[in-house]
């Protein structure tokens, strides 16, 4: 999603005739795996992929062990320190043990993720800044981007043995 919004705001930005000091700080837009075809072909199944988690966890081990077991990070140490942040500790109610649960309730967002997404190929390509698109795959693209691609109209690079946090996946 953070693609999805430096895109969005590179784009505001350009649009702004009075912000000639952004547009000036606004050298380029390097986007980490995502692609308007892929996310939206994803978001039919995000919302089971997302019931499919587990609620809770007894402990920090049991959030890395999920993490790495889902594919969701597949570098052990990257696991360690992401994996842990993205849940809090809290009690539970009936037995006041110490358990933890996801910080954000993905769910809530919901109404949103086709928003996020649609349009975002051509929000891309009509960025006047340099574009550098880096993916986990050459799969991922769409049409317009690999037609754009093959006019050399952004960089990308292409990493392998990775998933989609290519970013703690291969630093």
């Amino acid at each position: 999603m953070g693609g999805a919004i430096a895109i969005r705001v590179a784009a505001h930005i350009e649009a702004k005739e009075d912000a000639d000091t952004m547009k000036r700080a606004l050298a380029a837009v390097f986007v980490i795996d995502v692609v308007e075809g892929s996310a939206m072909d994803a978001l039919p199944f995000m919302e089971q992929i997302v019931h499919n988690r587990p609620r809770q966890f007894p402990d920090l081990k049991s959030v890395i062990r999920f993490g790495i077991q889902s594919g969701q990070v597949r570098d052990k140490r990257s696991a360690r320190v992401s994996m842990p942040e993205q849940v809090v500790e809290t009690a539970d109610k009936v037995t006041g043990l110490k358990k933890y649960v996801w910080r954000t309730d993905l769910l809530a967002s919901k109404a949103y993720w086709e928003g996020w997404f649609k349009g975002l190929t051509q929000a891309f390509l009509d960025l006047k800044v340099k574009k550098m698109l880096l993916l986990a795959g050459a799969d991922r693209m769409d049409k317009a981007l690999t037609v754009a691609q093959m006019q050399g109209k952004f960089g990308m690079t292409v990493v392998d043995d990775c998933g989609h946090v290519i970013q703690e996946d291969q630093p």
